[in-house]
């Protein structure tokens, strides 16, 4: 089924929908706190760690308008994000290694590498739901969890992202050696 689906009609619009978020929506509730803190802060999904102190500077500079804000952004976008970032890396790398491997090949399933991130990504935006809630209320293990949860998103995703690139210089290569 996986092999059926992750053809680039199926991929082209999840990439669309990846990049509409990446590059428009996140930047536009970003820019929302950004004006309300006077200053460019970033949220803490899009940090590699973060600790006590860092998650009390960036709540206090976002003002309760701004946690709102953000309250809103983690608990209704960011929870459609690990979805739209997931179908669309699990399809890529199904369809980079199906040209790869034979179809009888079990190495296909590297291609949910990118779900484990989005688990992970899921634990992190409750954690950060929570840590909003409770402002200012928080306790340093709260955050050193998020933080945690964070750091791990970020093994499994730029680990999917890297295994992307290598298998499309795998495949470039192998064509250019065919070619020749």
């Amino acid at each position: 089924m996986l092999r059926r689906y992750s053809n680039w009609k199926i991929i082209l619009p999840s990439s669309i929908l990846f990049f509409l978020y990446t590059l428009i929506i996140f930047p536009f509730y970003l820019s929302q706190i950004n004006e309300i803190a006077n200053e460019k802060v970033l949220f803490l999904d899009g940090r590699l760690n973060y600790n006590y102190e860092q998650v009390n500077t960036l709540f206090n500079k976002m003002g309760r308008e701004g946690r709102d804000i953000y309250h809103f952004m983690a608990g209704k976008v960011d929870m459609i994000y690990p979805i739209v970032y997931g179908v669309f890396f699990v399809l890529l790398l199904a369809s980079l290694l199906k040209k790869l491997f034979s179809k009888k090949s079990k190495i296909i399933f590297l291609s949910f590498l990118p779900l484990i991130g989005v688990l992970f990504d899921y634990l992190e935006n409750f954690n950060t739901l929570k840590l909003l809630n409770k402002f200012p209320n928080i306790t340093p293990e709260q955050v050193a969890y998020g933080s945690q949860m964070t750091q791990i998103k970020w093994v499994f995703l730029i680990m999917s992202i890297l295994l992307v690139f290598a298998l499309a210089i795998t495949i470039t290569v192998q064509r250019f050696i065919m070619k020749r």
